[in-house]
């Protein structure tokens, strides 16, 4: 990188840190060049043991990113050379200084068999949805091991930067020529791009992550931090089957799969559900540098768009009852006038008079608490207790996969909640949306195996959250009679009935019925009336969509104090060929 955009970079973090009262974000603050993310890595740490100690410890981040949405994976090696089995705590901290301080800890119990060596991979969750480019603030990741020989003592910081890089995950085979293309993107800085004013464009540059993709796990979350993966088509061809689903699976939660061909051919952009796999035209010698760049700013730009509802959202309506805000009214006002007047006049000249003041000792306490009783009581007869919530959910049933993925918003106002946990899979994402410009001061959020607390649901408050998970199911919706001119007839194994179900055939042909219940023939008919619901965009070629109620997919369960109202669940997907 060049030193002025060097100088740059590190002025805008210290000033971050600074704002916010971090001074410590120069320090972290960094340009990180390629990388490759599975040869021995920089941030490597050796988790500190008491000397002679039976068993050595290492935590190594996949990625060596600690900005996104998702997850973050960490392989965990130890080296257990005690004659028994052994377990270990490890607690990961991730802070966020932006706007605010954020704090996501997570906990994960590893064991380890005696006089073994072993490898773990966990994924430690994130709490925003990675989507911020404003530039100013920093993450830092750190861990902490307790367990048998181990001091307690904190790892230090497994990895940190800047908030404002674009990441992308790319073979070994294309590491020359992406570097070329930074050069050359570094030496014009494009000032076009897909967020924010143009002159802030140039501060976000892509950050590539080099890797071996045959040897990272076969798990869709090891990919959840990049908006675009980058490999030549030999190298998806012989990737086994596991690490190939892995990877459709990430691009089904909104990832950008980009494949260079042997040759030329005519490009094909396939959708697949939230995400893409792009088959480019050319092969990566014959892209220019400034089209390779155009192309990673598109899939980056389509990364973070697909993530809008695909429907006319019910959740941002300004008039929606649980988006007004909270006014205390006139009765705090009168509360804090009696209770003045009752702690001093009443409590001096009556309680306590002259002669008896001792009584304050006992007069004073006892006005609190009953002061504090009765505001209690005021704010659960105004607000009420647990609270009130609206979801909406889209499930994407991924063809061949027995597969589906499941993406849900939700909007909450809560009263008062007596506790803040709520069970929550380990395989879930969930991310706390926030409104841009406004401070989040501090937060911290939790989650341990499947149990997640903090501030995901606070006392009076209006919050925004989305979930995202691949969830196994053999449901499907089969496409069982028609063709050569006769109506489709679909059948659904979902455990609801769908409504205003909708597909279009390869003919690019419009076929429409009223219900179509779990476990029976419907045939579909030309349209004859408009839908009730409103979708973004039209339907493509060989794709059904519907609504439909509760299932064993959607919604997402979170806390179980809300009283939740389901809007809509939206199920869609590729109408597949009945199985025999």
């Amino acid at each position: 990188m060049s030193s002025s955009r060097a100088r740059r970079r590190l002025l805008r973090a210290v000033l971050g840190g600074a704002l916010l009262g971090f001074p410590a974000a120069a320090a972290i603050a960094r340009i990180v060049p390629p990388h490759a993310a599975d040869s021995p890595a920089p941030n490597t740490a050796t988790v500190p043991m008491h000397a002679d100690s039976r068993a050595t410890i290492t935590l190594t981040p996949i990625t060596g990113i600690t900005q996104g949405r998702g997850f973050l994976p960490v392989r965990i090696r130890i080296e257990n050379r005690f004659r028994e089995t052994q377990r270990w705590r490890v607690d990961f901290s991730y802070l966020s200084y932006e706007r605010g301080q954020t704090t996501c800890n997570s906990a994960f119990a590893i064991e380890a068999a005696a006089g073994t060596a072993s490898e773990t991979v966990v994924f430690v969750p994130l709490a925003f949805d990675g989507a911020n480019r404003s530039g100013f603030g920093y993450t830092q990741l750190s861990a902490t091991v307790s367990g048998p020989d181990a001091t307690g003592f904190p790892t230090g910081i497994l990895g940190g930067g800047a908030i404002g890089n674009r990441h992308i995950a790319a073979s070994r085979s294309l590491e020359a020529r992406i570097q070329d293309m930074l050069r050359e993107q570094e030496k014009t800085l494009p000032r076009s791009g897909p967020r924010g004013p143009p002159a802030q464009q140039a501060d976000y540059l892509w950050e590539p992550t080099m890797v071996d993709i045959a040897a990272w796990p076969a798990d869709w979350r090891v990919w959840s931090v990049f908006s675009a993966v980058v490999l030549e088509e030999s190298e998806w061809e012989q990737l086994d089957n596991a690490r190939r689903a892995a990877l459709l699976d990430w691009a089904a939660t909104g990832g950008q799969l980009l494949l260079f061909p042997r040759g030329p051919r005519s490009e094909d952009r396939e959708r697949w559900s939230a995400g893409a796999v792009w088959r480019l035209a050319q092969p990566l010698a014959a892209t220019g540098r400034a089209e390779l760049a155009r192309l990673l700013d598109e899939a980056d730009a389509a990364a973070v768009n697909v993530r809008r509802w695909p429907g006319a959202s019910t959740l941002n309506d300004p008039k929606d009852p649980l988006t007004q805000p909270f006014r205390a009214g006139g009765w705090l006002i009168g509360f804090v006038i009696c209770f003045a007047i009752l702690a001093g006049p009443v409590n001096l000249y009556w309680f306590a008079p002259a002669g008896k003041r001792h009584r304050l000792f006992l007069t004073v306490p006892a006005l609190s608490l009953g002061g504090t009783l009765a505001l209690w009581i005021a704010i659960l007869i105004g607000d009420g207790i647990g609270g009130h919530g609206a979801r909406q959910a889209v499930v994407t049933l991924l063809p061949g996969e027995n597969r589906a993925m499941v993406f849900q918003q939700q909007l909450v106002r809560t009263g008062a909640i007596a506790s803040g946990d709520f069970r929550l899979r380990p395989d879930t994402a969930m991310a706390v949306l926030t409104e841009p410009g406004v401070r989040t001061l501090q937060t911290s959020f939790a989650r341990e195996g499947e149990q997640a607390s903090g501030d995901w649901f606070t006392n009076r408050s209006i919050l925004r959250h989305e979930l995202l998970r691949i969830e196994p199911t053999r449901a499907r919706v089969e496409l069982v009679g028609g063709g050569k001119g006769a109506p489709p007839v679909v059948q659904s194994s979902l455990g609801t009935t769908l409504r205003d179900f909708e597909y279009v055939d390869d003919m690019g042909r419009r076929w429409l019925a009223a219900e179509v219940p779990p476990g029976r023939r419907v045939t579909l008919a030309p349209p004859n009336r408009e839908l009730t619901f409103s979708y973004a965009e039209p339907a493509r070629r060989g794709q059904f969509r519907a609504l439909g109620g509760a299932s064993d997919l959607a919604p997402i369960p979170t806390h179980g104090s809300i009283r939740w109202e389901d809007r809509s669940i939206l199920y869609t997907g590729r109408l597949e060929a009945a199985q025999p």
